[in-house]
């Protein structure tokens, strides 16, 4: 027995160094029968991609130069795509079954119908890295063949990543080693949220040059226009929803009805709402609409009027702020379906407190365009003048004094009075309904929201034209100019003197008679006087 027993121990001492080469290799061999692929996704700015030089073809190794900035919240997806490949292959290269699959994962926006879903979806994270982990390296006696796609980005990307066909196995270089740690470099576009700007002609007309510096400037009442174009996500059609909204500062409102979209419908493609301001408006795009899916990927164009209402600040920019909102909700079968008839006035955003909104976020937490930074155009100004009405020689200031506002020529000739009315001047040859003006207590009084006079072209100046004069002074009887300067309103106060009317008495009245006897005794005395004296030298 003691025998027997040595001998087997003896067999398997001698078998040890076997059992551990062979469980080595069964491990080693388990390794390499599956892949890690790690995506790397780069984010490059609108256009860049092409000068980068792009593109640059992928090594299966890690690529540090492969440009482009690292882009975190992009969603992937794997599929298995060995047999359509192997089928391929026998009327194709491998060049041609590869772009077979691509142009079939474009055709069905993520992946055909034949693609076997492969795990979990794995979002970029950390330095905008997607890792896939254990894909088996065979499928059915060959190698596999897995297609890579991109299923969500952040929400200023413009156009998802092309897919990508991984066609197993992979080799290190130019060697026969098999890379089992696969480096890939898919890459986007981004583009801005929101670009906003005055419209050309509103440039041109607003545009005045004030000691080398150029400024938009702009009488109140007066409407002028703005320009906005949106990017569309290229998944516009997983979003539930995709909203822009523009709020003007105080002393500028939007003109609702001049608010136009580009190409699309209102009330089939987008609706609009009143914002919270008041004074600007949301536009809520219908997602579903074809029209607007054959926009995705690209730039919306909007256009609209605004003016600045009489509670505008003087000589400080004033401007209006944008932004765009985007993602899906918590149930979408619950969201309202169109068409969508908006209240006529909404005192927020159109959300649903029920349904909250998971929104979409930008490639860059400090990229323009979102409610947290949102975007502006540039910034116009109105001018206003203060007056002092005062006494000639005492300086004490005059209560009651009535002018209209009015434009001379160059020879100090009313060429247009100014009527005010509803935050708005109206410029005509009609002193009758011209506003008037008159100065207080203090003999103060103020004309606001005007153009600089940096502006006035020909040699036309504003002047004041006064028809009523404080009692006991006298009329002027010429117009005032004056000029409207930027930044002067703060701290300027042109002064408008006026003389006392002299001591005679009104046209009509009694003592008239008392000076007039008075005036001819005094006559007949001087004649009287000049009759003796020459008599007297001739004699």
């Amino acid at each position: 027995m003691n025998k027997t027993l040595g001998k087997i121990i003896s067999v398997l001492v001698l078998l040890f160094p076997m059992l551990v080469t062979l469980t080595a290799g069964v491990t080693a061999q388990a390794a390499e029968e599956t892949v890690t692929v790690n995506l790397h996704k780069r984010v490059f700015e609108n256009g860049e991609s092409l000068k980068t030089p792009y593109p640059k073809q992928n090594t299966g190794e890690e690529m540090a130069d492969f440009g482009g900035k690292p882009l975190n919240g992009v969603t992937f997806e794997v599929y298995d795509v060995s047999s359509e490949y192997t089928k391929l292959l026998a009327t194709n290269d491998d060049k041609q079954a590869t772009a077979k699959i691509v142009a079939d994962a474009k055709a069905a926006s993520y992946a055909p119908s034949y693609a076997t879903k492969v795990g979990d979806k794995v979002v970029t994270a950390g330095e905008g890295v997607a890792t896939f982990t254990d894909l088996p390296m065979k499928k059915d006696g060959g190698y596999a063949s897995y297609l890579f796609v991109e299923t969500n980005s952040p929400s200023n990307v413009s156009e998802k990543a092309a897919p990508i066909v991984l066609t197993l196995p992979v080799y290190k270089g130019n060697t026969e080693t098999v890379n089992t740690m696969i480096h890939l470099y898919p890459k986007n576009e981004k583009q801005k949220l929101i670009d906003k700007d005055l419209t050309d002609e509103t440039k041109a007309a607003l545009k005045t040059t004030i000691n080398g510096q150029d400024f938009f400037n702009v009488e109140i009442g007066k409407p002028f226009s703005y320009g906005i174009t949106a990017g569309l996500p290229w998944n516009i059609k997983d979003k539930h929803y995709y909203r822009l909204t523009d709020t003007p500062d105080a002393g500028m409102s939007v003109i609702k009805d001049t608010v136009k979209v580009a190409s699309l419908t209102k009330g089939t493609d987008y609706i609009i709402y009143t914002d919270a301001s008041k004074r600007g408006y949301i536009i809520d795009f219908n997602v579903e609409s074809p029209a607007v899916l054959a926009l995705a990927g690209k730039r919306v164009s909007i256009t609209y009027d605004v003016i600045l209402s009489s509670d505008a600040q003087i000589d400080l920019g004033i401007n209006n702020s944008a932004y765009v909102e985007l993602g899906t909700v918590t149930r979408p079968e619950d969201k309202p379906k169109w068409p969508v008839t908006p209240p006529t006035d909404y005192p927020d955003k159109p959300t649903d407190p029920t349904n909250p909104e998971i929104p979409d976020k930008p490639t860059d937490p400090t990229d323009p365009g979102t409610p947290d930074k949102p975007v502006t155009g540039p910034e116009v100004f109105t001018g206003a003048k203060k007056f002092k009405k005062v006494d000639l020689k005492s300086g004490q200031t005059l209560a009651g004094a009535k002018f209209k506002l009015a434009r001379v020529d160059a020879d100090n000739k009313v060429i247009a009075y100014a009527t005010l009315k509803d935050g708005k001047y109206t410029w005509a040859n009609d002193e009758a309904t011209a506003t008037a003006f008159e100065s207080n207590a203090e003999g103060l009084f103020e004309i606001k929201g005007l153009e600089y006079s940096a502006k006035l072209t020909g040699g036309i100046s504003y002047a004041l034209v006064e028809f009523e004069a404080p009692e006991g002074y006298a009329l002027l009887t010429k117009p005032v100019k004056f000029d409207v300067i930027k930044d002067d309103y703060a701290t300027q106060t042109l002064s408008i003197e006026n003389i006392k009317k002299g001591l005679l008495p009104s046209t009509g009245g009694n003592g008239i008679y008392m000076f007039l006897a008075a005036g001819t005794v005094l006559m007949a005395g001087a004649i009287v006087w000049y009759r003796r004296s020459r008599a007297e030298a001739e004699v």
